[in-house]
């Protein structure tokens, strides 16, 4: 156990080169020796050696212990916030219990995880640039690494689950508002996501009144003319 080296270490003297808040929530950090290929990597698509994704976890961003930004943020904001950690070394990493984590940054920075589940993997870590199964390692909820597992394919019930969804899609794209503003669903106010997998993620339901699709399922790169950024009940209309 003395040689043991957990995966997170590797990532200790690398530089930040790419920070967002990705899809559902996940925070991915790209990390590369090459400092001096930063803009490469946001303009020309460069893929990093390393990268670091939470799955489960909760996350804050902080400087010199000021609260920045977080996971209950808005994706947009957070991605403002973060650009604050590119170009930064990763100095070092420490674990408060199996699964919280914290990754001091230079110049103060610090990024704190925080574990949400029991059954559900915590975090991963794996190379963009040269991706491999043996290099992916996942955070279990019980502190435990373990290496990226092959890809055994769908089960009998995802297969019925994802044909139906599939089916959703073709029939639902026929119907919901198509993209004319600037403004995505996903972003209103008064989107609501949906429960279910594969195809149904690309969809919500409307719930503002004023809109010709209240109460309809729209995608989350529909719009219309009503898109808000925050509820305003004293707009609407008083019960019946």
């Amino acid at each position: 156990m003395e040689n043991y080296r957990s995966p997170i270490e590797t990532l200790i003297g690398l530089f930040c080169v790419k920070a967002y808040d990705g899809y559902a929530g996940h925070l991915k950090l790209s990390f590369s020796r090459n400092k001096s290929k930063i803009n490469r990597f946001e303009n020309d698509g460069l893929k990093a050696e390393w990268v670091f994704e939470t799955i489960s976890s909760a996350w804050r961003l902080l400087i010199n212990n000021k609260f920045l930004a977080g996971s209950y943020e808005e994706d947009e904001y957070n991605d403002k916030e973060l650009e604050c950690l590119i170009g930064l070394k990763l100095t070092s990493t420490v674990f408060s219990n199996k699964t919280d984590l914290t990754l001091h940054f230079e110049n103060g920075y610090k990024l704190e995880t925080f574990n949400h589940a029991n059954t559900f993997p915590i975090l991963e870590i794996y190379s963009d640039s040269n991706y491999s199964l043996e290099t992916h390692s996942i955070l279990l909820e019980n502190g435990n690494w373990e290496k990226e597992k092959e890809n055994e394919g769908l089960t009998n019930i995802e297969e019925i689950e994802n044909g139906h969804s599939e089916k959703c899609y073709n029939r639902w794209t026929a119907k919901i508002p198509s993209k004319t503003l600037d403004n995505d669903c996903q972003d209103c106010a008064y989107f609501l996501p949906i429960s279910g997998r594969f195809y149904f993620w690309d969809f919500g339901l409307c719930s503002n009144e004023k809109s010709s699709f209240d109460g309809k399922v729209v995608g989350v790169k529909s719009s219309c003319e009503h898109f808000d950024t925050e509820i305003n009940i004293e707009n609407e209309s008083p019960n019946r």
